[in-house]
This record gives C-alpha cells, structure tokens and sequence, in this order.
C-alpha cells in the first residue's frame, strides 16, 4: 500500500486546487470581478438582514426550506460568517464550542462534540451529522473523522452561516442527524467575500508552523462562482502524560512523562461551486495527516511514527424548476469517498506486532429527488427519497506479522473487511396553519438498510405565535442510527472484536421552547427536555480470544468490542441569549443544565455554559472579542481509571481571546491577532478504555495566532 506520510489526497486535491485556482485566475482579470471591486456592495451575512430579524436569522435544515429561526419546529442556533471571524475561530469544533447546549472533548485522534451533555467517548462524529450546503458528508464507516477539526473541507472564511439544530432529526434525514444537526452554508457570488489570509501559530515559546487561506465569490457572466483553498502545517506542542511514569508488560517506565511534537499535523482542502439558473455544481476535496501522543491501548507512546491521517472528495450535481407557482422539484447526483489510515507502533515481536495498520475506505453514490408542494395559502408538503449504494473496506495488518499481511498480487488478505450494501432514505413533510399564530408540523422518514433492517421515525410539532415578539415550540421527534461499518465488522489481531448483531440505537425526545425577542436587537430563549436512549452502542472490554486466565496488568490480553448497553434517559433544561447592538455588542450564551441516568455519565458534565462577546465601541476599525466555554466536572470511563483512584475530571473553563484592526490606509486590509486557552488550563477530558494506560488527555496549551486578512469588498 502507497500511503502518503502527510495523510493528504493526492492528485484528487491538486485536480481541484488547480480548478479553484483558474477559476481564481478568472475572477481576478473578467470584467466581473473589476466591476465588483468597484461596488460597494453588502459586506456580510447580518448586514443584508433587515433591522427587526438581527437575532431571527434564517436557515434552511430544519425542515428543507428556508425560514425564521422562530419558525422553525426544532431547538435551533445560528452562528453567522461575521461571528467566525470576530472570533478567530479555525475550526468548525472551535465555533460549536460557543453555542449553547454543545461543548467540545477531544482524545488524540480527533476533536468531537456533545450535545446536552451526551458526549460518548470515541464516537468519532457518528452521531451528529454534518452538512456542506446541505451535502452530507459523513461516511458509514465511522472509524475516523469528525469533520469539526482539521479534516473539515473548507475554511471557516468560505461559511456564510452555521445551523445547529439540537436534538434527532431522524424524521428528515436518518440515522446520522441521532444527536443533532449542523449545516455549513458557504458564500456565494452576493456576498462578497472574496479574500486572502496568510497567517501562523505561536505555543511553548516557539512557532508552530503557517496556515492560510483564499476565498473567492463573483460572478462571471450568467454563472455564480465560489472557491476556496486551504493549507496548514504545525509542528505540534509538548504535553505531560503522568500515566508514563508507571511501566506496564512489555514496556518499562518513561524517565521523561513528557511527549515532544504532540499534535503535529498538515492539511490542505480546495471547495469550488458553479451555479446557473436551477444547475448547482459542487465539489470538495479535503485531507490532514497528524502525529498521535497516544493510540490504541498498548501501543508505544510518543513515537515519531505513530499517525494518521484522512482524506475526503466528493462531487455534487443538483437541479431545482419551478413546475408552476406551487410546485418546486429538485433532483441531485453525487458522488463521495473518504480514506482513514493510521499507523501504531507496538513492541516488536514477540512482545508485539510492531507496526500495525488500520485503513477505512467508504466510497459511494446517491441519487435524490425532492418535490416542495403549496396546494394553498398555509400548506406546505414536502416529500422525497434519497438511495445511496455503499462499498466499504477496512484493512488491518501487522508489518511484523506476515500472516496476516496483504497478498502482494491480489491486495488483499485475511485482515480485509469488504462490505457492499445499499440504503434508502423515504420521508415525507407537512406544515399547517392552523390558524394566524398557530403551525403544526408533522412529518416522517422511513429508512432501509441491507445490513442493518428498516426503521420508521416520526415528528409532531406546534409553533404558537401568542405576540409579535414570542414563539412557543412543542416538539416530539424520534431518531435512530444504525451501527456503523466498524462497529459491528471491523476487528483486528490487537484490539477490537467485531460484533455484527449490533442492533440499531434509538431515541425519542420531547422538547417545550420559548424564544421572546427584545426588541430588534436581542431576544432570549428557554427550553425544557427529556430524552429517553435505547439500545447505545459502546465499546466494552473482553477477553482475548484463546486467552484463558486474561491478565488485568496486561493490556494485550484484552479486546474492545462494540454492545448494545440498555437505556439512558437524559433530563435538563437550557437558558440562553443573543445580542447584536450594532458596533457597541454583539455576543450570545447560554446555561444548560441536565441529568443523566448512570449508565451515561462518563464524560457528561451536569452544567454548559458558553459565552461569546465581541465590540468595536472603543473604536470602529477595531473589533475586540472573548469567548468562554466552561463544563461542570465530568466522570471517567469506569473500564479506564488511572491509578491514583480519581473516578473523575474536575470542572474547565477555556477562554479565547481575538483582536481584528482594520487598517484605515489600506482598504480591506486587517491584521488579527488572537489566543486560544487564554488561562493555560490542562482542563483534561476523558479517554476510552482503548487508550490505556492513558486516562485523561490535557487541553493544546495557549496559542497564539497571527493573522494578516485582505478582504477587498
């Protein structure tokens, strides 16, 4: 196998890196890009939204069309391309770290992110599903990527918006929207936001590495143009691991708990859309390589060759006509694939299998037709069906194990895991007035899977509009997720024992919110929940195969294996606000509070708080912002203990800091500056059993980021 040592795609982004750029190359010398230079035209998202709706955005995933926040039957948030940017934010993670009723927790692989306190360990953003222009871009493998971090394929200063719907939404979209829903909307040719940003990192007394980024929107001719590209390089940070220092079978204590380099990662993306009249052509193709602290339980710790890396493409085609005044059709063609590869360095043998090779490759194609319906005033039917064909395969092997080694003429061997299926996604929408202030929602989806049986899942919502300023939410919705590829097939020499009679996860949750807006310029929201789990799927610890008397010292004798574990009920209440005062303010926040039945309660915090504040009151060219994001002490993973007895980590608070100066002597140049973790905390989360003898992961340390940003509209 040919792996690139950076984890980045190859040729396929070169191919759209080179497209972006000719198209880069086109804007910059058409007639269109010098006519847009000369207009002043609309320079963000919240300015082109009229006065009364500053904190009532819009959005589009709730319920496959556009509307108000206020109007939609979910517990929805809207992060607009303006608070990104005031915020310094990198990350798709960073951002949702911010919104009310979510928080981040991270192991070595990947960041991820919990939704009212439900943040299983090692889930690997199987439960929430990510959207780009409404494409979905999780795979059914689940074994790496969460697309909230470095392997998310576009930079943040290519997004218009991000919606965050809370909570299943299993009615629309299937199995994977099981926690909740974000939707990444980019720029377009009406926005503006052409621009350039070279940039670079600062941590520990030394530099990191660069990053940069160019965003193009225009028009040329009858065609709607976007672009975008991305790279990045950082050479890690140092971190202090306390679990070295304690030795384990096969591999002696470390005289130093420090590991060099952590982190060390490289990535670069490229986004290019072309829309005219009802034809939409997208594509994207995105990859990160990273160097690991820790891997799989057992595997030597703070090795230079221990790694992984993803890489993701896909290629989207959508047509929309109006048949008449009330009928809208709209047809899509796409087609994805996603690659996850990652090296662990074990002893050699006969201690271990030395280096050990995972891989997970999805590819697949969906085809999908969606007719919008208003037989009268009041009415809206939406109905429509989506078909994916899957062809999966995972791969394990040991360099130093030949029987299990790939077959050098056939390419593959016993450690393959091939899995080709088809699913089909059916759902139908229905919203009616009732009366003037009174809606009612229903809709349903019904979901096959080859592997894994059908599902149906429905929703029931009123939206009662008692004033002006007030909207009363009442919302019922089931979810459900089926296993993914490596939870129920995927196992190894080393680690994991495959289950296939895994049994789908299911949920039912009802909600009551009330959102009042105060005036133009803020507005409050309150909500009430309670979720009721079936059927979680979680890694368990097991005996090795053949192993009659397991050794608990010993790591090898054990195995992960994914089960079904019963029933979590989830209780809690959410409280938050939003403010857009002009230049004085412009911030949001929330508390949410909740409670979990015990099953669930590692890494659960009982209390999120998140707050974002930002202002150019002191003076116009400059924009001074400070985001919080704080959790409540969460338990450890009760198959994961470390040795000194604690049972748990204590609560965190991560501040982040950010500064823009627009230069007044050079139109649409700003230097940026900003800091993450401003405080320095450790702030640790959780880890699963399989990254023993690791327990608890610290927080990267301060960073410092330096940016310089032209923007010419």
């Amino acid at each position: 196998m040919n792996e690139r040592p950076d984890g980045l795609p190859g040729r396929r982004v070169g191919a759209l890196a080179a497209l972006a750029l000719v198209l880069a190359l086109g804007l910059a010398l058409g007639p269109a890009g010098r006519a847009a230079a000369a207009d002043d035209g609309p320079a963000s998202d919240i300015e082109a939204v009229p006065l009364e709706s500053l904190v009532d955005l819009s959005l589009g995933a709730a319920s496959l069309h556009q509307e108000r926040a206020s109007e939609a039957a979910a517990a929805v948030f809207v992060l607009t391309g303006d608070d990104l940017a005031a915020h310094g934010f990198r990350t798709l993670g960073e951002a949702l770290r911010s919104v009310p009723g979510l928080y981040g927790y991270r192991d070595d692989s990947f960041g991820m992110v919990g939704v009212r306190g439900v943040g299983l360990l090692a889930d690997y953003g199987t439960r929430l599903l990510v959207l780009l222009d409404g494409h979905p871009l999780n795979d059914s493998v689940g074994l790496g990527g969460t697309l909230v971090g470095r392997d998310f394929p576009i930079p943040l200063d290519a997004v218009k918006r991000v919606e965050v719907i809370k909570g299943p939404v299993g009615s629309v979209y299937g199995p994977t929207a099981f926690l909740g829903l974000i939707n990444v909307v980019t720029v377009d040719a009406d926005d503006r936001a052409s621009q350039l940003r070279l940039g670079g990192e600062l941590s520990q007394g030394r530099w990191l590495g660069e990053e940069g980024a160019l965003v193009l929107s225009d028009r040329v001719g009858p065609v709607r143009v976007t672009a975008a590209l991305q790279g990045l390089r950082s050479s890690g940070y140092d971190v202090r691991l306390p679990e070295l220092l304690v030795p384990l079978p096969g591999r002696p204590a470390a005289l130093d708990p420090v590991v060099r380099g952590a982190n060390r990662s490289s990535g670069q993306s490229a986004f290019a859309r072309l829309q005219w009249n009802g034809l939409v052509l997208a594509g994207a193709c995105g990859g990160s390589g990273a160097g690991l602290v820790t891997a799989a339980y057992g595997s030597l710790i703070g090795s230079d060759q221990t790694r992984l890396s993803t890489a993701s493409c896909f290629v989207d085609l959508a047509y929309t006509r109006d048949l008449g005044e009330r009928l809208t059709l709209a047809v899509r063609a796409a087609w994805d694939g996603s690659t996850y590869r990652d090296l662990y360095l074990y002893p050699p043998p006969p201690d271990g299998t030395g280096p050990f090779r995972d891989v997970g490759r999805d590819r697949w194609g969906t085809v999908d037709a969606r007719a919008t319906w208003r037989p009268a005033d009041g009415t809206l039917i939406i109905g429509g069906a989506t078909g994916q064909l899957h062809r999966t395969l995972q791969q394990a092997y040991a360099d130093g194990l030949p029987t299990i080694q790939q077959d050098p003429v056939n390419g593959v061997g016993p450690g393959d895991i091939p899995k080709r299926f088809a699913t089909v996604n059916g759902y139908l929408l229905l919203e009616q007035r009732l009366a003037d202030s009174l809606r009612l929602h229903l809709g349903a989806t019904w979901f096959w899977h080859e592997l894994f049986g059908q599902r149906v899942t429905p929703k029931a919502a009123l939206v009662w509009s008692p004033t002006s300023a007030d909207a009363v939410k009442v919302v019922y919705s089931q979810g459900f997720r089926a296993p993914t590829v490596s939870e129920a097939y995927y196992e190894d020499d080393t680690t994991y024992l495959a289950n296939p009679r895994l049994r789908a996860e299911l949920v039912g949750s009802g909600e009551l919110i009330w959102a009042r807006r105060l005036g133009p310029g803020a507005s409050v929201t309150a909500s009430a929940f309670l979720d009721h789990y079936n059927d979680l799927i979680r890694y368990e610890t097991v005996p090795a195969p053949g192993v009659a008397s397991p050794d608990p010292a010993n790591p090898l004798d054990f195995r992960q294996q994914a089960r079904n574990q019963g029933t979590l009920w989830l209780r809690g209440g959410e409280v938050s606000f939003t403010a857009r005062w002009g230049r004085w303010l412009t911030g949001w926040g929330g508390l949410s509070l909740q409670s979990l039945s015990a099953a669930g309660r590692a890494n659960a915090p009982g209390l999120i708080g998140n707050l974002a504040l930002s202002s150019r009151a002191p003076w116009e060219p400059l924009t001074l912002s400070l985001h919080a994001a704080g959790l409540a002490s969460r338990e450890l993973d009760s198959a994961n203990l470390p040795a000194d007895g604690r049972r748990s980590v204590g609560p965190q608070v991560l501040l982040g800091a950010a500064a823009r100066l627009d230069l007044p002597w050079v139109r649409g140049l700003s230097v940026e500056a900003g800091v993450s973790n401003l405080l320095d905390a450790a702030a640790p989360d959780p880890l699963a059993p399989d990254f023993r003898p690791v327990t608890r992961l610290p927080q990267p340390p301060r960073t410092f980021r330096l940016d310089l940003r032209y923007h010419p509209n």
